[in-house]
């Protein structure tokens, strides 16, 4: 027997009311999943455009004071948490913020875009939690060309995500928690509505399912012998009512068996 002929067996011997109540568990689970990844996705949408509209304000100044010049130290207004590179075409850092790490923000692929045009990366990851995570937007000083080794080639502003992730983790315990303590309850209320609605309904059921299987000491009284006397005329062929099965040793007289259908 194949493995899902095992379980469409094993799942048709269940009761009723736990098939009833597994089949709307899973549907609840699936609008309460939909529910929270809408919520989300929506929390985490507004919080990268206020992280992408304070990148692009400090992207602008970086680019502006790289195209005509300017010391980017004296140009850039970086607040807490807020960094910035210049790269050469070498992906070489030519001036940086304090706080940052020697080597460049980019990798060589991103480098490579950035050159074409603008790129927004990140760096560290929500899950795990990373030590330091950057959101980075690189901004081409001159597109379409290709500076010479050493000369101002791509800007990078850089600002941490550490409240944004730490809030975004928080969300998702909070909806997995709201999630899993709204399925246990309408589990238990569908379950305990599902027992007392089909209670006469399994009874019946197991009820049949004895009598189909022979083991209540049911049966058929065989009809009496018929006689007739000579030159009488033959019985009639006509259908007669069934007699009604009795309970054999029973004792009573009632013609139909009885069934103790109460809610258990």
């Amino acid at each position: 027997m194949s493995r899902r002929r095992r379980w469409g067996a094993r799942w048709g011997r269940l009761p009723l009311r736990v098939r009833l109540v597994a089949g709307f568990a899973a549907a609840m689970l699936v609008v309460l999943t939909g529910a929270g990844a809408f919520v989300y996705l929506r929390v985490r949408y507004a919080l990268d455009l206020r992280l992408d509209e304070d990148l692009t304000t400090q992207s602008t100044q970086l680019t502006s004071a790289a195209r005509s010049g300017t010391p980017l130290a004296a140009a850039a207004r970086t607040g807490q948490g807020e960094y910035w590179q210049l790269l050469d075409s070498t992906n070489h850092v030519l001036a940086a913020s304090p706080g940052l790490p020697a080597g460049s923000l980019l990798t060589p692929d991103q480098l490579n875009r950035a050159l074409r045009q603008p790129v927004r990366a990140d760096r560290g990851t929500l899950l795990p939690i990373s030590p330091r995570p950057l959101r980075l937007y690189a901004v081409p000083v001159q597109p379409g060309t290709a500076p010479a080794a050493g000369q101002p080639a791509v800007t990078v502003a850089a600002v941490r995500r550490d409240q944004r992730d730490e809030a975004l983790r928080e969300l998702i315990g909070q909806l997995a928690l709201a999630n899993l303590a709204a399925l246990a309850i309408a589990s238990l209320v569908g379950y305990r509505l599902a027992r007392a609605a089909l209670a006469p309904v399994e009874c019946y059921r197991s009820e049949a399912a004895r009598i189909a299987a022979g083991a209540t000491g049911y049966a058929s009284p065989s009809p009496p012998p018929t006689t007739r006397s000579p030159g009488s005329a033959a019985p009639s062929t006509a259908c007669s009512p069934p007699r009604t099965p009795r309970w054999i040793g029973s004792g009573s007289s009632s013609t139909t068996p009885a069934m103790n259908c109460a809610p258990r």
